[in-house]
């Protein structure tokens, strides 16, 4: 297949149409994941990076009565930019209050966000993340080497931010299946959080002095990324850091899951300044009972409901992937960015509490249509 043209926006749209009017989704992947490290993509990624580590100083992490001009503008800018790529709503016009209404009472409930799969390679073997989530009874700590300054720890890792979660839940998509309804591709928000991880990482390194500094930077860039590539891939079509986000897995099945974790559920560890801007880690398992909901592709709700309850999770509330992200794209770039407590606009301050989950939406056969 050849690579497209750095041509329009509106030329690239209608390449991507002709191939979805194929069939063909390992094809349609494969265009998501496409490209080389070139200067343009370079001068992108740092733009990018300049752009999120500006949002995320000025607009600061409290909404305000109202936000800077210049943040305003940017929010605009991105909004148009994304209506252009994002597919129609995944939801009827009769429908859209009710459903917006009842993600802001749930995400009210979210304080982190955790984004996994349901399967990984692991040791030479497919491991089902699901059915091992429900026999540990939580998200159990894993070793983590993307931290330069602290080093390797086991842990779980999570962000105040959804869409610094979804990229990596997005990895899990069975490349054979279609990807679903998406506010921007996974590659385009992971370029606005591990862009500026890595730039001011190798500033808080002094990475660019010649010794151990830079050693363990190179390292952990290459053993980082070749876990997050090879977890999902044995054999991936891209090396190249922000298209493996895109080319979804080669596990026959797979799925993206997207965790929401209650307020004060793990204390947080202690990690270097850089990542902790858009990560918090837990040195403990985070329990079932932590977690404020999941998502997952709409056509996996009941499948993922069913294993749950297999393991004595009945209660766990399940929804739609795909809504979630229609509710996102209601939310201002800064605002998803900054990690703010996703709601409405005009509704109550962040953090507010909703004791139970509103109906609608909970664990029955049309919860997430």
């Amino acid at each position: 297949m050849q690579e497209p043209r750095a041509n329009s926006g509106e030329q690239l749209a209608q390449e991507f149409q002709g191939i979805q009017q194929e069939n063909n989704p390992e094809a349609a992947h494969r265009w998501r994941a496409r490209g080389n490290i070139t200067g343009r993509e370079v001068a992108k990624t740092f733009g990018r990076a300049m752009y999120s580590i500006y949002v995320d100083r000025r607009s600061g992490n409290e909404e305000r009565a109202k936000k800077p001009l210049d943040i305003r503008l940017i929010d605009r800018y991105v909004a148009r930019r994304l209506a252009k790529s994002t597919e129609a709503a995944p939801v009827s016009p009769d429908e859209e209050a009710e459903v917006l209404a009842e993600f802001d009472a749930i995400y009210q409930e979210a304080w982190r966000w955790h984004g996994t799969g349901r399967y990984q390679h692991r040791g030479g073997q497919t491991v089902d993340i699901l059915r091992e989530i429900a026999g540990d009874g939580g998200l159990r700590p894993h070793e983590d080497v993307m931290d330069p300054i602290v080093g390797e720890m086991d842990s779980v890792s999570t962000s105040a931010s959804r869409m610094y979660a979804r990229p990596y839940a997005d990895m899990h998509q069975d490349r054979s299946e279609p990807m679903s309804y998406r506010y921007g591709k996974a590659s385009y928000w992971a370029q606005f959080f591990v862009s500026p991880i890595a730039l001011e990482g190798l500033i808080e390194l002094k990475a660019w002095r010649k010794g151990p500094a830079r050693d363990r930077a190179r390292k952990v860039g290459s053993e980082g990324l070749s876990k997050w590539r090879n977890k999902v891939n044995e054999s991936p079509w891209q090396k190249n850091i922000f298209p493996i986000f895109d080319q979804g897995s080669d596990i026959a099945g797979n799925y993206p899951i997207l965790i929401g974790i209650k307020e004060s559920s793990f204390r947080e560890v202690q990690i270097s300044k850089t990542l902790s801007r858009f990560e918090s880690r837990s040195e403990r398992l985070v329990s079932i009972e932590a977690f404020s909901h999941l998502e997952v592709p709409l056509d996996k709700v009941e499948e993922t409901r069913a294993r749950l309850e297999e393991g004595g999770y009945s209660n766990v509330l399940v929804l739609s992937i795909e809504l979630g992200e229609y509710f996102c794209s209601k939310q201002s770039f800064s605002n998803l960015i900054s990690g703010n407590r996703l709601s409405l606009p005009g509704e109550a301050a962040p953090g507010k509490s909703h004791a139970e989950p509103p109906a609608g939406l909970g664990n029955s056969p049309d919860a997430s249509s």
